[in-house]
């Protein structure tokens, strides 16, 4: 699963946020026509022969990448969303999208999606396999993003653009000047946030890492040892991820076999 880019990098301060229309009809943008998925989505009780009109629909009607990739992301997302009904679709469709998607926030939760799906996907007879493919999407998810937040602080806050008192103030300065730093400030605001939701997506992922060795005896397994290494998890976070599950080991402590007393009666 290799779908690392230097373009997710210069992301970070262009990502924008979706619209969308309020009616069902095909509209004149992209933006308008993903509103048909939305609004198909209703949980387990999702139309999902509908939407495979839908997809058929918009993956005639676009076929740049970068719309390819949000269509891809839509539709894994409604997949998810609709009570994992459909887990290998999720799998199926977030895989398409992280090869052409550059918006770093949906990618990551891809990554998340992806593996969430696998790890309980009884279609996966041998949960070993599960395990695995469960954990390459975290791994994957979590080395993407890791070299970035290194050289970036997470926001302690994310302050409002919309202070009314501070607004007031700012007015004072002239028409020019109040555009110029609002402007700024909005710039400032999406920075931050972005920054501040790919900090919890990173913790997400580390949590969700760990998890699948919770129950193990012992330290930390050598699979997820290697998997680590392979991904290229860098130090810090290999000691989140033990401590994680460290932390689990020692708050719920694994309970011995229990022995069936009739049987060691009869000897057995």
């Amino acid at each position: 699963m290799k779908y690392r880019s230097g373009k997710f990098l210069l992301c970070i301060t262009m990502c924008m946020v979706w619209t969308s229309s309020s009616d069902g009809a095909f509209g004149s943008n992209l933006d308008e026509d993903l509103r048909r998925l939305r609004v198909i989505r209703n949980g387990k009780q999702t139309d999902f022969r509908a939407v495979e009109v839908v997809e058929k629909e918009l993956l005639k009607k676009y076929t740049a990448e970068d719309d390819l990739g949000r269509i891809y992301y839509e539709l894994s997302n409604l997949y998810a969303q609709s009570g994992l009904v459909h887990r290998d679709r999720v799998v199926q469709y977030a895989d398409k999208a992280l090869r052409l998607l550059k918006d770093p926030r949906l990618r990551l939760r891809l990554y998340v999606y992806g593996g969430d799906s696998i790890r309980n996907d009884k279609a996966i007879e041998d949960p070993g396999k599960r395990r695995k493919q469960a954990l390459e999407f975290y791994l994957t998810g979590l080395a993407e993003i890791q070299d970035l937040l290194d050289l970036q602080e997470e926001p302690s806050e994310v302050p409002s653009v919309n202070n009314i008192e501070d607004l007031k103030k700012l007015a004072q300065a002239g028409p020019e000047e109040f555009d110029k730093v609002r402007k700024a400030r909005v710039r400032n605001f999406k920075r931050d946030r972005l920054l501040k939701e790919m900090h919890i997506y990173r913790d997400v992922l580390i949590r969700q890492s760990a998890s699948l060795y919770h129950k193990f005896p012992g330290d930390c397994p050598d699979e997820l040892e290697s998997a680590m290494k392979l991904a290229g998890i860098n130090p810090d976070h290999v000691g989140s991820i033990h401590q994680n599950i460290n932390t689990y080991k020692r708050e719920n402590p694994l309970q011995p076999p229990q022995v069936d007393k009739r049987n060691k009666a009869n000897g057995n």
